[in-house]
């Protein structure tokens, strides 16, 4: 009974680590397809989407199965209901990358905006929600707040490009619109590295039941 428990716990962490990494792809895919101007990348996005909430919906099944069938205590209560929240987080970052992308088909044909950084606030965004899931399925408290300290970068980077956008705004009152939806974009980059954050905290949360901010 106890070897089927512990089975069933180390398979709730895999599958956690699983779903990061698809969620991570989405990320990754939905920037691709707007960096390219490739609607077919983005509409692939949208099966991937779906993946991804079917297998938050069985981690969350199995964390309800766990809480009520098992009865945990400790350790072992913290580390199910921070995966269910993990697993929450994960399926908020994995809607954000396909609300990316239906933005990304609203300005496929547009002049891209400052791209470099763009791209480098993605790639950034795209390695906290990697390491959060590291941390998590090692217990590495040094690198869940290595995580924790990264969001303060993302920030500046997010309020840098939107100043330049809502400047841009003012002077080119014919592109408004597609404006909007590229500061929408990096809007769901700064959200995004917010879940990282609380994927981080919840790791810590696990390993030493501080829920502090």
């Amino acid at each position: 009974m106890r070897d089927s428990y512990t089975h069933q716990l180390e398979t709730l962490q895999k599958e956690v680590q699983v779903l990061g990494h698809m969620c991570t792809a989405n990320i990754g895919k939905s920037l691709h397809g707007i960096f390219n101007q490739s609607e077919d990348i983005l509409d692939e996005l949208i099966e991937d989407y779906h993946a991804a909430r079917v297998k938050q919906q069985e981690i969350s099944s199995l964390c309800m199965q766990l809480l009520l069938l098992q009865q945990p205590v400790a350790k072992d209560l913290r580390l199910i209901s921070a995966s269910l929240k993990i697993a929450s987080d994960l399926d908020r970052i994995s809607s954000h990358a396909r609300e990316m992308a239906d933005l990304g088909k609203l300005i496929i044909d547009q002049e891209v905006f400052d791209k470099d950084a763009v791209q480098a606030m993605g790639a950034s965004t795209i390695k906290m929600v990697s390491q959060a899931i590291t941390a998590y399925a090692n217990g590495d408290l040094n690198l869940a707040g290595h995580v924790e300290r990264k969001d303060d970068k993302i920030d500046d980077t997010y309020a840098r490009i939107r100043q330049e956008l809502i400047s841009r705004m003012n002077h080119e009152h014919e592109d408004i619109e597609h404006l909007v939806n590229q500061l929408m974009v990096i809007k769901y980059l700064e959200r995004i590295a917010d879940h990282a954050c609380h994927i981080a905290r919840w790791t810590i949360y696990i390993a030493t039941g501080d829920q502090s901010e």
